[in-house]
């Protein structure tokens, strides 16, 4: 029996090796010939694996540990996979972040969080691991490279919080800070909503579905204050006030900003920029500095922040919505304009800034696809009556204006959509830019297909 006794002791290091995530079979390294060697030997197992192995077993504070290369978990609740997959993508979204954030790329190897995710305060309290110093918290917080959160009803919530407060982690690792309320909250809320777990975690996605992140209800939110009439302005975001505590809403907001600046090139220098430099500085000053890089830029950020709230839903994809304008685009003189209007994109603009008072004429011709399927559904530039979209067919030519100009309402007020189909003439009441789209939901544009001809003249 010597040599079986060598093997189960063998089993006990090399079984459960996290490092190498590899488990083994019992049937490979012992052969059993009786049921009572059987029991003896998982006996022996069970008794020699205990103290010394990876696996999840309760030590005598009654916490399950969970280790990995940036994270060391402490928790409650006994879930070996759930905690594993928490682990393993917390891990790759490490090197993720980095790279958002243009940090060498071993900017981070030593780095580690100690995190507690709570089903229950109190054997954390007991053991001394939940300071009563900590402000009072409904989700998650963040202290150092101490992070705390509560076990969430859906496994993806849970998750995504670890990573929010990892990010709040590492950025005050990296930076000293995470600057005011609306940048730390919507960097991390963008750096921790993903798509896939573990080593195939992706983050700052737009979520595909509200399936794909159970809990998370930015949109729902965001949506109700849309068709309310509700929406904030980009500047009322930046000045959130200090401590949101669990504020869905300005989380969802906060996303959307920092999102959208992250998106476009021209303001991702900056926004990496005010982190690297002014990391630590919480104050308003943070956001007026960043505001003062950008500021010769603020009609378009205005502009593509209304016209993204438009559209902002599950499936929302900056590849198809992404908006090409610039301050100094043409001025209109009143010459006849040709373009394309593609319907696998979302508004797209005609190219000019058009002056105030201002009257043209649209005319659209030829026919899209839309739903490229066994009978593809091919839509003229009037759209498909027999469905609709935002109360009009679908695929219909449809038009709105987003002022070029400055003015400080105090509210974001949405553009006004409006029907162009094969003819229809628009009246400027401010200088504005005009934006064209193939009416269609905004996660429906990928299998679309073609282009309709438009054609703008000084209407008669």
């Amino acid at each position: 029996m010597e040599i079986y006794w060598q093997r189960v002791v063998s089993a006990c290091w090399v079984g459960f090796d996290v490092e190498r995530k590899s488990r083994w079979r019992m049937s490979d390294l012992i052969p059993v010939t009786c049921p009572s060697q059987c029991v003896c030997i998982a006996v022996v197992v069970a008794v020699l694996c205990g103290a010394d192995c990876k696996a999840q077993s309760a030590t005598a504070d009654g916490l399950f540990r969970h280790t990995g290369n940036h994270i060391r978990l402490v928790t409650d609740i006994d879930d070996a996979s759930q905690m594993d997959t928490i682990v393993a993508t917390f891990d790759a979204a490490v090197p993720q972040w980095v790279s958002f954030w243009r940090l060498e790329p071993d900017a981070a190897d030593d780095w580690v969080v100690d995190a507690y995710v709570m089903r229950n305060d109190q054997p954390f309290r007991d053991k001394g691991l939940l300071p009563r110093s900590l402000a009072e918290f409904p989700y998650g917080i963040a202290d150092g490279n101490r992070v705390w959160v509560r076990e969430q009803a859906d496994d993806y919530y849970t998750r995504h919080l670890v990573l929010h407060e990892g990010v709040h982690a590492l950025m005050y690792e990296q930076f000293g800070g995470a600057g005011p309320t609306w940048f730390m909250e919507g960097t991390a809320e963008l750096l921790s909503v993903h798509s896939g777990v573990g080593s195939g975690v992706v983050i700052g996605q737009v979520p595909r579905n509200r399936e794909s992140v159970p809990g998370w209800g930015r949109f729902k939110i965001l949506s109700q204050r849309r068709d309310d009439g509700e929406v904030k302005t980009i500047e009322d975001v930046m000045r959130l006030p200090h401590r949101l505590r669990g504020d869905v809403e300005s989380y969802g907001w906060s996303w959307a900003a920092v999102m959208m600046l992250a998106q476009y090139a021209e303001y991702r220098d900056a926004l990496v920029d005010a982190a690297t430099r002014d990391g630590r500085d919480q104050s308003n000053d943070f956001t007026r500095r960043l505001y003062a890089k950008l500021v010769r830029q603020w009609p378009v950020v205005r502009a593509r922040w209304a016209l993204m709230n438009l559209e902002l839903d599950y499936g929302f994809r900056w590849d198809r919505e992404s908006i090409d304008i610039a301050v100094d685009d043409p001025l209109y003189d009143g010459s006849e304009i040709q373009t394309t209007l593609h319907a696998d994109r979302g508004w797209q603009s005609t190219g000019y800034r058009f002056p105030a008072s201002s009257v043209v004429r649209i005319a659209a011709q030829g026919d899209v696809v839309l739903a490229d399927t066994t009978r593809p559904w091919v839509a003229l530039p009037d759209g498909i009556t027999m469905r609709h979209v935002r109360g009009r067919p679908l695929g219909q030519v449809i038009a709105c204006l987003v002022p070029t100009d400055i003015r400080d309402t105090g509210s974001a007020t949405l553009p006004t959509i409006v029907t162009v189909g094969d003819d229809a003439t628009i009246r400027m009441d401010r200088a504005s830019w005009l934006f064209l789209r193939v009416n269609d939901s905004v996660d429906q544009l990928t299998d679309n297909q073609g282009h309709f001809e438009i054609r703008i003249t000084p209407a008669r």
